[in-house]
């Protein structure tokens, strides 16, 4: 059987990231819950001791501002009943919680963490993830916020999702310089199509001198990558318009990992490896022979070693296509000036 590598250290005194964690989005609440349990303790068996969850949704409708992208997902609170139901101690796994600067600072870091956590039945989340720029925001306030929180016990760590590079080393260095908790973890769009921000000089050079680790996401590209040629659920958002070439190339794509006797998700989870920063790969999947599936990639990546690369190059469309050096936010949202009051989500 095939077993994750084993656990990678963040930046000191950051958390044990196992080589590989389980998302959540679109996940749970399409799966059959006795399906879900399996899966979670089976999860653990083989090492993957990290779990990406959020409040996909709206906020309850008291609250004047919801995303506007989508309306109620209940996979968090399924995860969580999954996870009591299986017996699994809290202690063996981490939580990584997102928080959406959509909603700030109409409601607040600690307001949305608070909500996020009553879904899950927890006192606490061990990685507080600040999700996409929608507009310019306050970053020292967060910081200050975020530091509140880690004191009160309701967070262990932070990290962010999809920021540019110049806004995360302008919070890192915030925190550094006032004696805060520093970033620990970085989740970036990453696959054999969208390679051209996390492979940049200015992020490796980034990773390499901050101690904050990589987490690629995104990474079967809500399917395409994983055998599909058609989605039957939402999608994340495009940056560059290339999803209709990666759709096109899905066929290719599996031909390609079948030559090397491989499935197209086990060479995307490979891929993911030959990143030479790369601290965490993070996927969701639906059943316990794809979890199964995609631990493949671990040993295809010790087989194939950097050769992957190569087989991969000609799936790589986002060249020249994006500015790797911007948030991944394809359209910002108006900024809502701030109310002087904060909500709290119950």
């Amino acid at each position: 059987m095939t077993t994750p590598s084993p656990a990678r250290r963040s930046t000191p005194p950051g958390p044990q990231l196992p080589l590989v964690g389980l998302g959540s989005w679109y996940t749970y609440d399409r799966m059959d819950f006795d399906e879900i349990v399996a899966l979670l303790r089976l999860a653990l068996e083989r090492g993957v001791t990290l779990f990406d969850v959020g409040v996909y949704g709206r906020y309850p409708s008291r609250y004047p501002l919801a995303n506007p992208r989508q309306g109620r997902v209940w996979t968090d609170v399924v995860f969580a009943h999954a996870m009591r139901v299986s017996g699994i101690a809290r202690a063996s796994y981490l939580t990584a919680v997102k928080i959406w600067l959509w909603a700030y600072p109409r409601l607040s870091i600690e307001a949305q963490l608070d909500h996020a956590l009553l879904r899950l039945g927890d006192e606490a989340a061990d990685i507080l993830t600040l999700g996409d720029m929608e507009y310019e925001v306050d970053v020292e306030a967060a910081i200050e916020e975020i530091a509140r929180v880690i004191r009160a016990g309701k967070a262990r760590w932070w990290g962010v999702n999809n920021w540019s590079v110049a806004e995360l080393a302008k919070a890192r260095d915030y925190a550094a310089a006032r004696g805060l908790p520093p970033p620990v973890l970085a989740q970036l769009k990453y696959n054999p199509a969208r390679r051209t921000k996390a492979e940049s000089t200015a992020w490796l050079e980034f990773f390499q001198g901050s101690g904050v680790r990589f987490q690629a996401s995104d990474i079967f590209e809500s399917g395409y990558f994983a055998g599909r040629t058609e989605l039957t659920r939402g999608v994340a958002r495009d940056p560059g318009e290339i999803r209709p070439l990666i759709q096109a190339a899905a066929p290719r794509f599996t031909e390609v990992a079948a030559s090397v006797g491989a499935t197209p998700a086990q060479l995307a989870v490979a891929f993911c490896l030959c990143h030479p920063e790369i601290g965490n790969v993070l996927f969701g999947c639906t059943s316990r022979q794809q979890l199964e599936d995609n631990l493949g990639g671990i040993a295809l990546h010790e087989r194939l070693g950097a050769r992957i690369r190569a087989l991969v190059e000609e799936f790589w469309f986002d060249r020249d296509k994006v500015d790797p050096a911007s948030s991944w936010s394809a359209r910002r949202l108006e900024p809502t000036p701030p109310t002087g009051r904060q909500g709290k989500p119950g």
